[in-house]
């Protein structure tokens, strides 16, 4: 029997062949010390693409283990509640384990969930040690872990760790492999004196604790040998440390490229520059907002305006700075944001903006004060905020659009329908197809269902009957339901096929509040040769509701403008195409651009909707926000 595996699953990503980065580097960093081995560490490859009913599986093929361990983050920690309750239902005697920033005492849908023997809240290093020492459990696990039934978990506060954060250990040990094109995190500071009420960093780790610069670049240049594509510090704050011009000095020439987040404040033109000769080409600055009161009420402190400014002087050093917002913070107001938003496009930063929504979070100030603040809020993830004074029932998603329209592009990518061919989870019937009943489906993270008929309102029993199908053996997976009609049906039919997304999760409750689909995801492709049974009233009132997409034979076809005025996709039937003559054509609308070859849509995403470059101001900005 296998004594010990660690997973971590992914977020749910807009696109089928959009990278997950998804990367185990906390089981990574528990087992590597501890002494366990690679092969108590799901696989990347595996956790990023099985379904539900697939990895259940592959968890209990031999050799099976005796503890699972899960990593929770508030965008997995119900599917991994999911998997870890399935898997005491499985293997007799499992017992479960959960971790990370989902865990704090006041997370009640998580401690009472049914689906763990044992939760941590803190840094578990040392206590991973203690409790798995070699990845072997140990006599020193609490009583009264493994029992059955129903489960109220052992709660452990492991609290924060002592001394200086370690080198990235996951990594130089081999536990995590390091492929072409991949980043490397590391950290060089753990912990935060900040008091942002809406983090819950500084209450679980106050103090911070710093990898003093020699040993700090020591680790770096160990890690730069490995030849990682870009190094990601995961310091909470890069630039507010004493020894940062030693830092700087010894990283410069190294090689990768390197990203953090930093406090604009206190970037100078100075700083700047010695942060680009140190390699980083880009730097998150958490601006938050320009409401001085919203900054003084959350304990956010500084000033934005310098925050600005520093923004201002890593782009003159050729640093692409990434701004966040939060839209609804106490003491904000929706025309406060709008501000922001309108300072950040004058700054001539507007391109590359990530906007999120307030989330009371597990563990933060702002969740205990919630009750006197008058707030409410989601009890499940993302624990979005609701009613708070200054924000009136419904302006949060008013204040969305309006920041939308100011930064000139949607703060959330509609999900992208998964259209081309070759795709394994894609399964394709015909409305009065009966061979679906008999067939086993596929269990993929992202699948795709293909459904084409004459009559799909008449038959939508079927269409329930191909769904439930699916999402029985996945259901905490995405799922693409394509409908391939021979003539325009009502359109009544669409949110009665949203109303089938069950269960409802961390996935779709985002989504929702930009307009999107969640785990289920409706489309409608339409086939070259049936085109003209489509009016283009009928085309445009079907755009509005979900994406709808026309095959084409190549991109100068006739009629592609008339396709794209109508808010319709084109798919592309070409095995080759001029990529780059094709985004110079479609500046501005390239995400309604498809490609039935599974090798066009890889590089079209790839290089065209995810290239990561600073287009300028007033260029629509390339970042997944918020999916």
């Amino acid at each position: 029997m296998r004594e010990l595996l660690l997973l971590q699953l992914p977020l749910h990503q807009v696109s089928a062949l959009s990278p997950t980065g998804n990367v185990p580097l906390a089981a990574g960093g528990l087992l590597a010390p501890a002494g366990g081995g690679s092969e108590q560490l799901c696989p990347q490859e595996r956790s990023d693409s099985l379904g539900d009913r697939a990895l259940l599986d592959w968890i209990c093929s031999d050799p099976v283990p005796s503890w699972v361990g899960f990593t929770l983050y508030e965008w997995n920690a119900e599917r991994s509640s999911h998997i870890a309750g399935e898997l005491r239902n499985r293997i007799p005697g499992l017992r479960t384990i959960g971790g990370g920033p989902e865990v704090f005492a006041d997370n009640h849908w998580l401690l009472e969930n049914g689906c763990f023997d044992l939760l941590v809240s803190g840094e578990g290093e040392r206590l991973f040690r203690d409790l798995f020492p070699g990845g072997t459990p140990s006599d020193r696990l609490p009583p009264g872990t493994g029992n059955r039934g129903p489960l109220k978990p052992v709660l452990l506060e492991a609290g924060p760790g002592e001394g200086p954060p370690p080198p990235a250990m996951a990594y130089l040990s081999g536990m995590i492999p390091l492929g072409p094109g991949d980043a490397a995190c590391i950290e060089t500071v753990r912990g935060c004196s900040a008091s942002c009420s809406y983090c819950a960093y500084r209450r679980s780790s106050p103090v911070p604790r710093i990898l003093p610069a020699a040993e700090a670049i020591e680790a770096i240049r160990a890690l730069a040998r490995l030849d990682p594509d870009e190094l990601v510090f995961l310091d909470p704050t890069f630039n507010s440390r004493d020894d940062l011009d030693d830092l700087l000095a010894g990283m410069s020439g190294m090689g990768p490229s390197c990203f953090g987040e930093m406090r604009g404040e206190l970037i100078d033109p100075g700083q700047a520059h010695r942060l680009r000769e140190a390699g980083f080409r880009q730097v998150e600055v958490g601006l938050q907002t320009m409401t001085l009161s919203a900054i003084r009420r959350t304990g956010r402190g500084g000033d934005p305006r310098r925050a600005l400014d520093g923004c201002r002087y890593l782009r003159e050093a050729g640093i692409a700075p990434i701004v966040d917002l939060i839209i609804g913070l106490p003491g904000d107001t929706p025309a406060g944001m709008i501000e922001t938003a309108e300072a950040v496009v004058r700054a001539g930063l507007g391109w590359n903006t990530q906007v999120f929504v307030l989330s009371v979070l597990p563990g933060t100030t702002l969740r205990s004060s919630a009750g006197s603040l008058g707030m409410e809020y989601m009890p499940m993830p993302p624990y979005y905020a609701g009613t708070l004074d200054g924000w009136p029932p419904g302006s949060i998603a008013a204040t969305i659009e309006a920041v939308s329209d100011v930064l000139g592009y949607e703060l959330a990518r509609r999900p992208r329908p998964l259209l081309f061919d070759g795709w394994e989870g894609t399964e394709e019937f015909a409305m009065d197809d009966e061979r679906f009943r008999q067939v086993e489906p596929p269990s993929i993270r992202h699948g795709a269902l293909r459904i084409s008929g004459d009559s799909l309102w008449s038959g939508r029993h079927l269409l329930r009957e191909h769904v439930e199908r699916r999402r029985a053996v996945d259901p905490y997976c995405v799922l693409d339901l394509v409908l391939v009609p021979a003539s325009p049906f009502p359109l009544d039919l669409v949110e009665w096929i949203r109303d089938l997304e069950k269960p409802f999760e961390y996935t779709g409750r985002v989504a929702a509040r930009f307009g999107h689909d969640g785990l289920l995801r409706p489309s409608v492709l339409i086939g070259m040769d049936r085109r003209q049974r489509f009016d283009p009233g009928w085309i445009h009132e079907a755009s509005d509701l979900l994406p709808v997409c026309v095959d084409i034979p190549h991109p100068d076809s006739p009629g592609v403008r008339d396709l794209l005025a109508m808010g319709a996709g084109i798919r592309i039937l070409a095995p080759e195409v001029d990529l780059q003559r094709l985004a110079r054509s479609m500046a501005g609308e390239p995400e309604m651009v498809f490609f039935s070859s599974s090798l066009l849509e890889r590089l079209w995403v790839s290089s065209i909707l995810e290239e990561d470059i600073d287009p300028g101001p007033g260029a629509r900005a390339p970042l997944d926000n918020l999916l």
